[in-house]
């Protein structure tokens, strides 16, 4: 009978040793309360209460709830009404100090319209900034469009005035003026050279 009592007593022991096991494999239970500032994927930001930010992430099992009436019943939502600008409470696991994994996530359905509303007005201010950087990429191309031209330009000019030295002589001459005077001399009787295809005469 002794026995039997001790061996029931050592399974209860191993029983609570095992939940305890687990529920530290699994962290510390805690509750989050904050305001999204970032997603990406299944990861949330938030900055709580106390200024700190707190990194979340949510998995198949996380519940997103939107309570109704008094707050007794909860509608279930989907993890895509999470966005920034969403004031949530958050119900999970402690990873460490700055990680929790959620269990469940609720929210305010005024909040959520505040959220939307949040995002509605960054969306056109988005759009002109992609609108922006688009025209900066434009504007750099055309830049360097022009700045090939302008090079192309002073390089023909550069060769073009090279060039200048360069040519033929196609005849010569002399000619006389008497000292004082700028009446060509009639002295001497009109001399003619032929060089080429061009004839001079003085």
């Amino acid at each position: 009978m002794r026995n039997k009592r001790m061996r029931i007593v050592v399974g209860l022991l191993a029983v609570c040793f095992v939940t305890l096991l687990s529920a530290y494999a699994q962290g510390e239970k805690t509750k989050v309360k904050g305001l999204i500032t970032a997603r990406t994927g299944d990861t949330i930001v938030l900055k709580t209460t106390d200024g700190s930010t707190m990194t979340v992430t949510l998995d198949d099992d996380t519940k997103v709830q939107q309570p109704k009436g008094l707050g007794i019943r909860k509608k279930q939502m989907s993890g895509a009404v999470l966005i920034p600008g969403l004031k949530v409470s958050v119900d999970g696991t402690s990873q460490d100090a700055t990680h929790v994994l959620a269990k469940s996530i609720t929210f305010d359905g005024d909040d959520l319209e505040t959220a939307e509303m949040i995002q509605a007005g960054l969306s056109p201010t988005e759009q002109k900034v992609a609108t922006n950087q688009q025209n900066i990429e434009a504007n750099k191309q055309n830049v360097a469009s022009n700045k090939a031209t302008i090079d192309a330009n002073a390089a023909e000019a550069s060769k073009r005035f090279s060039e200048l030295s360069d040519y033929d002589t196609k005849a010569q001459l002399d000619v006389h003026f008497a000292s004082g005077s700028s009446d060509i001399s009639s002295t001497a009787a009109c001399s003619c050279w032929v060089y080429m295809t061009a004839t001079v005469c003085m």
